[in-house]
């Protein structure tokens, strides 16, 4: 037994001696199994609603990149919106920028 649960255990507390009447149930591993699969049903859920919710973009010269389509596009689901930063007012730093960014991948 690990000496903080020996303490607890031990103490005259009794707020320790409700925590002990906890962890020394004999219900104790199927309670902390109850609150594992609830943390995990939580967490899913958390999971299918930003999916559900959450969009993703990417950036490419290329709209017809094969890769970047099937990786981030549902499989070639979805749009592309092309631009030319030629006809945009973008400083010439934040271009290269940008450029350096991407090219890195």
């Amino acid at each position: 037994m690990k000496p903080e649960f020996e303490k607890i255990k031990q103490s005259d507390s009794p707020l320790d001696k409700e925590v002990a009447k906890f962890i020394f149930s004999p219900n104790f591993k199927e309670l902390m199994d109850k609150l594992k699969e609830s943390k995990k049903k939580k967490l899913d859920d958390l999971k299918i609603a930003l999916k559900e919710s959450c969009l993703i973009t990417c950036f490419s010269e290329r709209f017809s990149d094969q890769k970047m389509w099937s990786g981030y596009a549902e499989n070639f689901k979805g749009f592309c919106l092309e631009y030319n930063f030629e006809n945009l007012l973008i400083d010439e730093i934040f271009e290269e920028t940008l450029s350096e960014m991407y090219n890195k991948n």
